[in-house]
């Protein structure tokens, strides 16, 4: 293995994966960070990466203020985990996202706004119920979706979209 120093003498660690807009004009990972890994990667819509033996499809790019991208986790030991981020709905990303096994889904409000680039539970209900993951796990609440008391309501959501919904909580684990 090469190694590689940084200015300040620490070997550098790990891959970033990242959105070109996170290192471009106003950069989210400031330019003395990038001293510190090995390889900072540049995500791109249909790409596949690889981290030993997991790979990742970045199915599309989402409709959101910043540049936004999920993924889709493969391995051999594992079912197909998928993760749709931040987003306003566009049909395309139910065909995308087919083939998940377990989805992660941010549900930011609990009815939708226009001119909102978020998604609301009705549209991740119906992402869901097209889908057709094994399991789904709703998560990354907006005031709304708090004030509605939306952990209560996680029987009735799977009810509708046909498929085992669970509401995230902060410090949950799930067993894969």
């Amino acid at each position: 293995m090469i190694e590689a120093m940084t200015e300040g003498g620490r070997e550098k660690q790990g891959i970033v994966f990242t959105p070109l807009d996170a290192i471009s004009n106003d950069p989210v990972i400031l330019k003395y960070i990038r001293n510190f890994p090995e390889k900072i990667e540049i995500l791109q819509e249909g790409k596949e990466y690889n981290l030993k033996d997991i790979k990742f499809e970045i199915p599309v790019r989402h409709k959101h203020g910043v540049e936004t991208y999920g993924f889709k986790l493969k391995s051999a030991n594992i079912p197909v985990i998928s993760y749709i981020p931040d987003t306003a709905f566009f049909p395309e990303i139910i065909e995308k996202y087919k083939g998940s096994d377990i989805l992660i889904i941010n549900t930011v409000l609990y009815e939708k706004k226009e001119n909102v680039l978020h998604l609301s539970l009705q549209e991740a209900e119906d992402i869901i119920s097209q889908i057709k993951p094994q399991k789904a796990i709703i998560t990354h609440f907006g005031m709304t979706m708090i004030k509605n008391k939306i952990w209560e309501k996680q029987g009735e959501i799977s009810k509708r979209a046909k498929t085992d919904v669970i509401i995230a909580y902060d410090g949950m684990n799930l067993e894969i």
